[in-house]
């Protein structure tokens, strides 16, 4: 039984791998090569059915959590089916639920290094001319960022690809070592964040990147107990409704959106028009049961000059309020957690994932998949910041 156990979990870990190599050269100028498109879809069909194996082998998944995962999965076949949505969340979940009882710390570490690892291998290739570097011109008009700026897509389809991933890689490390992380090497992804922006001219990764930053620090010299204030309940768990607040925001903002108010031309300027865009895209498509498909509010939509960056709005308006609604509640879950282990560095990236899908939406991406797979495992001692940093104080001591 253990071996059997211990070949599930070897062979997770590899498709995992597999998987995120997949999809992150499906996002490169690969997929321009003849063939390679169909090659990289196939294997990701594989790597599903493989994930359905482990699932099967699995004897210990939670019939609750299981129960929602089969409803969940219904209607996301039924979205991907009627409102040719797209497929990609049907993958991430079999991943999700196939991630049972594996290392939470493998899984960030095996995001982290094959991330990494297939960014350069892209960036590398699009230096030697082996694919293409697209280099687009961009013409911005919110304040001292105002003029003409070129960007370089470093391999893949969209310049804003690596800002992300560099961000999003942050983040997880942060998760990964807690407050083990140096100070020089904050400096070093600051280097990184600079070399990117200098590149790719996203703006929003990088001030989302500084912001990570000096968030880490202070909370770093913060002791646990003054963020989860255990003499109010409420103020405790106020933090829940990160997520939900967000949505609530999105859509109002998006809602009430008007031409004639300053203030919201304002805002619009400041977010690069995309208050703007999700007020068009919200009242041309609506809000359906099953949402409008996988084009709805990109420039592959009807309104083919408007593209969506809010996650919340995005996420609704392509799959629909159930799936909408549920993903929300995933993310509140998650906070939840980060609360009841008072892990203070989950909780603060968290923070930062929220505001960072106000801007541009990563609740379908890979960068977000290891965060998923912690509601499969919340009971892995990866997550118990607090006890873990006693425990090691405290053999110190002795």
């Amino acid at each position: 039984m253990q071996i059997l156990y211990s070949f599930e979990s070897s062979l997770f870990y590899i498709m995992y791998g597999v998987y995120l190599a997949d999809v992150i050269l499906s996002e490169s100028n690969y997929c321009n090569i003849n063939g390679i498109g169909k090659i990289l879809f196939l294997m990701r069909i594989l790597v599903t059915l493989g994930m359905l194996g482990i699932i099967f082998l699995n004897k210990k998944i939670d019939i609750y959590k299981l129960i929602y995962s089969f409803c969940f999965a219904i209607f996301l076949i039924l979205s991907v089916i009627i409102k040719q949505n797209g497929i990609s969340l049907v993958f991430m979940l079999l991943i999700v639920i196939a991630s049972k009882n594996k290392s939470l710390e493998k899984i960030f570490k095996i995001t982290i290094k094959g991330t990494l690892f297939t960014y350069c291998f892209v960036y590398l290739s699009s230096l030697l001319g082996i694919i293409e570097n697209t280099i687009v011109t961009r013409q911005l008009e919110v304040s001292f960022w105002s003029g003409e700026y070129q960007r370089v897509s470093m391999g893949f389809f969209n310049a804003n690809q690596v800002p992300l991933t560099v961000l999003y890689l942050f983040f997880m490390y942060i998760v990964q070592k807690k407050d083990k992380i140096k100070y020089y090497e904050i400096f070093l992804i600051l280097i990184v964040g600079l070399y990117v922006y200098e590149k790719c001219n996203a703006r929003t990764p990088l001030l989302l990147l500084v912001l990570t930053c000096f968030m880490y620090v202070i909370m770093k010299n913060i002791k646990t107990v003054y963020i989860f204030n255990k003499r109010s309940s409420i103020y405790r768990y106020l933090w829940v409704f990160i997520f939900p607040m967000c949505t609530i925001i999105s859509f109002l903002l998006a809602a009430f959106y008007s031409k004639n108010s300053g203030i919201m031309q304002l805002l619009d300027a400041i977010f690069n028009h995309r208050i703007s865009l999700a007020h068009d895209a919200l009242f041309y498509y609506g809000i359906g049961i099953l949402g409008h498909g996988k084009n709805a509010g990109t420039y592959a939509g009807k309104l083919a000059d408007n593209t969506v960056d809010n996650g919340y709005i995005v996420t609704f308006i392509q799959s629909g309020i159930i799936i909408g609604i549920g993903i929300i509640l995933m993310w509140a879950i998650l906070t939840w957690l980060s609360i009841k282990y008072e892990n203070k560095y989950l909780l603060l990236i968290l923070l930062m994932i929220a505001i960072a899908n106000l801007i541009d939406c990563q609740f379908s991406s890979y960068r977000t998949l290891p965060f998923y797979c912690i509601l499969f495992n919340e009971k892995d001692s990866f997550l118990e910041y607090y006890k873990n940093s006693l425990c090691i104080k405290l053999m110190s001591e002795t």
